[in-house]
C-alpha cells in the first residue's frame, strides 16, 4: 500500500456491517474541512472492501 492508503480489518463483521463503517468514515472525513495556506478544502475518500470467511485463515492461526 502507498502512503495515502491504509487497511482496516473488521473481524466478525459481514458485508453490511463493513458498509456501515465505510459510510461513517466517509462522512467523518467529509465533515472535516482542511485549511491550507488560507484556503479551505473539503476532502473526499474512496473506500473499497473485501470479505473473507474465517476458514480461509484457519490454517494460518
Amino acid at each position: 500500500m502507498g502512503g495515502d492508503e491504509f487497511a482496516l480489518l473488521l473481524p466478525e463483521t459481514g458485508q453490511e456491517g463493513a458498509m456501515v463503517v465505510a459510510e461513517r468514515l466517509r462522512d467523518l472525513v467529509r465533515r472535516q474541512p482542511m485549511e491550507v495556506d488560507g484556503s479551505t478544502f473539503v476532502v473526499t475518500v474512496c473506500i473499497g472492501g473485501a470479505t473473507c470467511p474465517i476458514y480461509f485463515f484457519a490454517p494460518l492461526l
